[in-house]
């Protein structure tokens, strides 16, 4: 019972269909550049209010983390009601961009997740102060915003017009701006060099053959719902699953889940180079591939 993590090891006498459900759950585990960047977010969110508010950000290759890592932080600080004055208060706002770079659905987005009711058919200007007022109301400190590359599906004119209302936000509540997104999003933010000035860049690079990489895989290894110690961490092992995942962690993740409940189903009660050599599993270039054809 030692390979399994104290925590979970009551999963072990569930039933297989348990087991699986459990294997499928969303698992966090903390590494270096994700306690990086979490300090970073930590130090932006105690920063004093000044004229010109930093602002970050954080990319990395499509399912490498970012959501996860900021959702976690974001789960820390979202909205809560005070129990001693029976007020809500939250220090950060997470929300995802609008489909198209668009401030009208932007704020939509945030009164929304702010629980505050609003009038599709209201002015601009008038839901512009309405987000304003309840922002500053709350006491918020950082807005984070995920999916941020999806300003791209605008012309140049919206992306650098969608930019533009963020950098106000910052500046007229001294809040905290994080923007979230895949490695392409870098390109809007360096249309200018105002919002290069005004936005720091910081990113998740894809895993390598290193400790931090054994360090995560030894993570894994205790919350395998399965009764016999798994081999993720024999080199060869670790380096093949590097290679099918090419090196991003919610592949590394889905890898890792799909060879899980194929070991509880064969009864094999382990990951190793037999059970990921026969998993339902394409790598993410093949599926490109496989998409591109059709």
């Amino acid at each position: 019972m030692q390979h399994i993590d104290e925590s979970i090891r009551y999963i072990l006498d569930k039933s297989k269909e348990d087991r699986i459900f459990f294997s499928k759950c969303d698992k966090w585990f903390d590494y270096r550049k994700a306690s990086e960047i979490f300090k970073i977010l930590e130090d932006l969110l105690k920063h004093p209010p000044v004229l010109r508010m930093p602002n970050l950000l954080i990319t990395a290759e499509t399912n490498n983390g970012k959501t996860a890592l900021v959702r976690k932080f974001y789960s820390k600080y979202k909205p809560h009601v005070e129990i001693e004055n029976n007020r809500i208060s939250g220090r950060a706002i997470y929300v995802q961009a609008p489909p198209i770079p668009d401030e009208r659905r932007f704020y939509n987005t945030l009164l929304e997740e702010l629980n505050i009711s609003y009038c599709i058919s209201d002015k601009l200007e008038k839901k512009r102060i309405q987000v304003l007022n309840a922002l500053q109301n709350l006491g918020t400190k950082m807005v984070i915003i995920d999916e941020i590359h999806h300003i791209q599906a605008g012309s140049l004119v919206k992306q650098i017009a969608f930019i533009n209302m963020l950098i106000t936000l910052s500046d007229l509540l001294q809040i905290v701006i994080i923007t979230v997104g895949i490695f392409e999003a870098h390109s809007s933010f360096a249309i200018s060099s105002q919002f290069s000035n005004r936005f720091d860049w910081i990113s998740l690079p894809k895993w390598e053959l290193n400790e931090d990489y054994f360090r995560l895989l030894e993570n894994f290894a205790k919350f395998l719902p399965l009764h016999h110690p798994s081999t993720i961490q024999d080199p060869k092992i670790a380096s093949k699953i590097l290679k099918m995942s090419e090196g991003t962690i919610g592949e590394i993740s889905k890898i890792l889940t799909i060879a899980s409940i194929k070991a509880i189903i064969s009864e094999t009660e382990q990951v190793d180079s037999h059970i990921l050599e026969n998993i339902n599993y394409l790598t993410p270039s093949n599926r490109r591939a496989y998409s591109s054809f059709f």
